[in-house]
């Protein structure tokens, strides 16, 4: 069963964590029947809840297509600057999970790439998406891939994920090392902050902390800079004057200026070379994850509407105790029955998808990817079942 992912910006006191806030989902069978009596709602429900995270992905990075890149170079000060950027530049790729998007950078040749670990986290599949070659040119579909989450460190705030096919054309960043790290050098971050894509800034290291603990679950050595980063840099390199990656960047001061903080090279490779997953609980993460995997849907409600205009047969598909699957009939039987989804977790139904004849057979569907509850995307249904054949931008 799918887990229950919540969009939440992770606040730990004053410290916020540097990844954008975004979605989930993806659809794969049609349903039977057209009244709320058919006995197979249940199954049908378990069924779509846990298949509906693909779509969702692909509906969203279907965005960034036809967008064109420009660089976000306005701090460089110099050819040197300039230059580091558009050397690493397209080896920074965006990341979009089920909820969250990020940075990362590409550190091997056969595509492994470094990110925080609450940018992936409780995600397996996640959306890779490259810089054109040209930052003129738009993205296209061959710049998107599909990755795979292989390694986490929950206390370090560290991630792995692997893609194949990488493009050619993408160099890997090479890694550094502690002793390139010392108070007062230049460094440079390049990410995607609040929706800006590929972004430079450009700042100094203000000090090197060891053991530093920002959470109840984090700790790691950390590297404090006045570089610039926001909600979506998360996962992004910070690089010294040579181009070499010595931290991760991850999380800054809410309410502190030039506070910023990016977790240190050691530490990423203690973390690529310790076998395994880290979690900052082993014992709960095993026994949420079993928990997770014996997770059936259960029925909450069968009968009208508050409104007394439809009837409605509600599940909990995540094992929340919440509402989060709906089928609904509107007692107009000229009025199409639909099945509502809430994805997030924020109790509030961020996908609608439309039956007009009322017999599974499905036409056109709503998606708000961006959980600001307003329609975004529609989907096309042209073989009729509960999976969007295509999407293209909602007008209303």
């Amino acid at each position: 069963m799918a887990i229950r992912f919540l969009i939440t910006l992770i606040l730990f006191g004053n410290l916020v964590y540097a990844k954008d806030i975004v979605y989930k989902q993806d659809p794969s069978q049609s349903l039977s029947g057209n009244s709320p009596e058919n006995s197979s709602y249940k199954t049908n429900a378990d069924a779509i809840s846990s298949s509906i995270s693909n779509d969702f992905l692909i509906a969203k990075s279907k965005k960034f297509i036809g967008k064109t890149i420009k660089s976000e170079n306005s701090t460089t000060r110099g050819a040197v600057d300039a230059n580091l950027y558009k050397t690493i530049s397209p080896s920074v790729v965006l990341i979009l999970t089920k909820v969250a998007s990020g940075s990362g950078s590409v550190i091997s040749n056969d595509g492994l790439i470094l990110t925080n670990y609450h940018v992936i986290e409780n995600s397996k599949d996640v959306t890779v998406i490259f810089k054109p070659l040209k930052d003129t040119q738009k993205i296209q579909d061959s710049d998107i891939k599909k990755g795979r989450v292989i390694k986490v460190d929950q206390i370090s705030d560290l991630a792995l994920i692997k893609i194949d096919g990488m493009p050619q054309v993408k160099s890997p960043i090479k890694l550094g090392d502690d002793s390139d790290i010392s108070v007062g050098i230049d460094v440079h971050a390049i990410g995607h902050p609040e929706n800006q894509n590929w972004s430079y800034s450009k700042g100094i290291i203000s000090q090197y902390r060891t053991n530093f603990k920002w959470t109840e679950y984090n700790q790691a050595d950390v590297i404090q800079t006045q570089t610039p980063i926001s909600q979506g840099s998360s996962g992004g390199p910070l690089l010294n004057d040579q181009a070499t990656l010595i931290g991760v960047n991850s999380f800054f001061k809410k309410d502190g200026q030039g506070l910023n903080f990016a977790v240190s090279i050691g530490e990423v490779k203690k973390f690529i070379a310790r076998s395994g997953d880290r979690y900052a609980n082993q014992k709960v993460a095993t026994k949420k994850s079993t928990i997770q995997n014996k997770c059936e849907s259960k029925e909450l409600y069968r009968g009208k509407s508050k409104d007394g205009l439809n009837d409605v047969i509600s599940f909990d598909t995540y094992c929340t105790g919440k509402i989060d699957f709906e089928y609904v009939y509107p007692s107009d039987k000229s009025k199409a029955m639909y099945v509502h989804m809430d994805t997030n977790g924020d109790e509030y139904m961020d996908v609608m998808v439309f039956s007009p004849k009322r017999d599974g057979k499905f036409t056109v569907s709503l998606w708000d990817t961006d959980f600001d509850r307003t329609w975004d995307t529609m989907g096309i249904h042209d073989d009729g079942t509960i999976k969007p054949t295509s999407t293209k931008p909602y007008i209303p």
